[in-house]
């Protein structure tokens, strides 16, 4: 009872996690309340529909508790970016199963529509944009929304990525090429149709 009160008392996620390693659920409640926002936002604005994204939130946060104990604060940066890494794989494994069911003649269809929370969070202008974002191929999607929507650094999101610095800076640079001429294509900066 005392090493819970104690965990309550910090919001340390290198703590929370070697917590969660030793099978401490409070410390789990807490680590989950921190980042499943964020896990869901990062899930889909991978253009999932908002029960894939619960689903995929959900699953991270088992991942993280079965594998809390392989956490290594020496060969990995932050929890939080261990956190988005996970995610990162889970969206892209999910993109790909997804594909390939379309390959094999089933169409899944993917269901938007508005409640009237996600009218509330969402503006016409969100809209256009994360429509022009789901039109860019996998990897720039993946970092803008890394940079943009939840502001990691480069190191952070070439980490997640498992990829350089470098290719992160050439993934954003052709991200932003590819909205403003997609943006241009669909009248949304003045260009035309």
């Amino acid at each position: 009872m005392n090493n819970n009160k104690k965990i309550i008392e910090f919001n340390d996620d290198q703590k929370l996690i070697e917590e969660v390693a030793l099978g401490n659920r409070k410390a789990f409640s807490i680590l989950a309340n921190k980042h499943m926002p964020i896990i869901y936002s990062v899930a889909f604005r991978m253009n999932f529909s908002k029960f894939e994204a619960e689903d995929i939130s959900q699953e991270v946060m088992l991942k993280i508790w079965m594998n809390a104990n392989k956490w290594d604060v020496n060969k990995n940066a932050k929890v939080s970016t261990w956190i988005y890494r996970i995610t990162h794989n889970l969206c892209v494994d999910v993109i790909r199963r997804n594909k390939a069911n379309m390959n094999d003649g089933e169409v899944e269809m993917v269901d938007k529509s508005d409640n009237a929370e996600d009218k509330y969070i969402k503006s016409e202008d969100d809209n256009n944009m994360q429509k022009l974002i789901n039109n860019l191929p996998e990897r720039q999607r993946i970092a803008l929304i890394f940079c943009y929507y939840q502001e990691l650094s480069y190191e952070e999101i070439s980490t997640i990525m498992d990829t350089s610095i470098k290719s992160v800076e050439s993934l954003l640079v052709r991200a932003k090429k590819n909205l403003r001429s997609q943006a241009k294509k669909s009248n949304l900066l003045g260009g035309e149709k």
